[in-house]
């Protein structure tokens, strides 16, 4: 068996030679828009000086062209933070992204209907919304309990059937195989892909602190696509989140044929050793729940909060200030 290493970087390239006909054209929400940070050109060339890996000038005006001074920040970022072989998965991707975004475009339908939010949802601070986590949280590579491919475009949360599924599930594996069946079905933005989360198991007015995580996630992205198998159903994991995502937000259920990775038998060998990757690097495992609960644990309390209105959209910038908006606020603008 070769090394899953080169495996991943082999299923997240794929993508790059085998287009899609088009890309869907997914709104994004315009109350999670704001002040970003920025980089000029010239910001970017005395940036990749820093950076772990070697950046060229075709690759920063490619970025440029695509996403803008947003986007130049969010690449150097990534190669500033991120080496090796774990650079090059999420540079991979971004390459096919670019492709992809500059497909003709097709308006997706949507799956809100047969996807509807529970009445627990109500429970929670789902109506409050920071534009600055929003950004925060879709900086691309790797992050406490989640990974995150792209650069700019609608962000957008993947909903998965690996956790509570059958057999090994391992984020850096899984989600290049999940990417590439995206990317293939003309997908394109910056991706949110959740691992196990077990470092979040306390519970919440009775609700598991993983998926108020999910939830508060959910509330602060574009659209949110349900992954499962063609011809298959959601996992009960998946039927929470269903329940926890809001149904402002926009929902689509999608099939993929091919999940074969998280079900793969282990080697002769034995069970590879799992390896815990943090902010910092290789740590342990108790280091790394820890770390994972300490970046989720501080949100997940807000958004449980008692007493905050919940009968409109309050949305507070990057200074505090709040704005209220009605419920129905068409917050996915026209031609957005």
């Amino acid at each position: 068996m070769r090394p899953r290493r080169a495996r991943i970087l082999e299923v997240v390239q794929a993508a790059a030679t085998a287009l899609p006909t088009h890309t869907w054209r997914i709104r994004t929400n315009r109350l999670l828009e704001g002040a970003e940070n920025t980089a000029t050109l010239e910001q970017a060339m005395a940036g990749i000086l820093l950076a772990h890996e070697p950046v060229s000038l075709d690759e920063i005006v490619k970025v440029h062209d695509a996403y803008g001074e947003g986007g130049l920040y969010r690449f150097i970022y990534l190669a500033g933070t991120h080496k090796g072989d774990e650079y090059e998965r999420f540079r991979a991707v971004i390459w096919a992204l670019i492709v992809i975004a500059g497909l003709p475009e097709m308006e997706p339908s949507l799956d809100n209907d047969v996807l509807p939010q529970g009445d627990a949802l109500d429970r929670f601070n789902h109506n409050v919304l920071l534009p600055s986590f929003a950004r925060k949280l879709y900086n691309p590579g790797r992050h406490p309990g989640y990974l995150v491919y792209g650069l700019g475009g609608p962000k957008i949360l993947v909903s998965h059937p690996f956790a509570g599924g059958k057999g090994e599930y391992a984020v850096y594996v899984n989600s290049g195989e999940v990417m590439k069946n995206l990317m293939l079905q003309g997908y394109s933005g910056t991706f949110l892909l959740l691992d196990n989360l077990r470092g979040l198991n306390r519970e919440i007015d009775g609700v598991p602190s993983w998926l108020l995580w999910f939830s508060l996630i959910a509330a602060h992205s574009d659209v949110v696509l349900f992954l499962r198998e063609r011809n298959g159903d959601f996992t009960d994991a998946q039927r929470q989140e269903i329940a926890f995502t809001p149904d402002r937000v926009q929902k689509k259920v999608v099939e993929i044929d091919e999940l074969t990775w998280a079900e793969e038998a282990a080697p002769d060998h034995g069970p590879l050793p799992i390896t815990y990757l943090g902010t910092s690097g290789l740590m342990s495992e108790a280091e790394w729940l820890a770390e994972e609960a300490k970046h989720a644990g501080p949100m997940i309390d807000h958004y449980a909060a008692p007493g905050l209105p919940r009968d409109r959209l309050v949305r507070i910038a990057e200074g505090g200030e709040r704005t209220a908006f009605p419920l129905d606020y068409p917050i996915y603008a026209p031609g957005s």
